[in-house]
This record gives structure tokens, sequence and C-alpha cells, in this order.
């Protein structure tokens, strides 16, 4: 597990990783940007959501091949839609 303390190296990197600006990963993860600013330059601690949702985001993306969230995002729903369609089989 990363240390509390080690999150906001992290958060950067995943951030550059997407090669978005702090509005557009702000938006994203559904903050503003002063508060994803502080969190980066470790002015504040990252709360535990927020770090959930970023590191989903990335490894989500990584697992679909993705080039951006948008659209590891479009493949998760495609996949839910396939899933959907199959035939529910009951568990015993």
């Amino acid at each position: 597990m990363i240390e509390l303390t080690k999150r906001h190296v992290y958060l950067k990197q995943i951030r550059d990783a997407f090669g978005m600006t702090q509005n557009r990963f702000a938006r994203l993860l559904g903050v503003s940007r002063s508060a994803l600013q502080n969190w980066e330059n470790a002015r504040s601690l990252i709360p535990d959501p927020v770090w959930i949702s970023a590191v989903s985001i990335y490894n989500l993306t990584q697992s679909v091949q993705a080039r951006t969230p948008e659209e590891a995002f479009a493949s998760a729903l495609d996949a839910l839609r396939v899933d959907d369609k199959r035939p529910n089989q009951s568990r015993q």
C-alpha cells in the first residue's frame, strides 16, 4: 500500500500519464482545480475516495489499453453491455 504522504507524487504521475491539465483531471475526479493543486503539492492529504478513483481510472485505462480515460470508460461500458446481453445463470 502506498503511504498517505507519497500519494501526491503518484497523483501527479497519473495525471501526467494521461497528459491532462489540472483543470481537466480535476473535472474527471469531480473536484476543484485548487483541491487537486493542493494535493499534488502535498499541502493537504488526498481523501481516500479521490485516491481510489484516480487509481481505478488509471488501472482501467491500462487494462483496456485506452489512450484516454474517456476511451477507457467507453470500453468498460461496452463490456458491461455485452455482459447484460448474456443469459443469466443462477448460482448454486
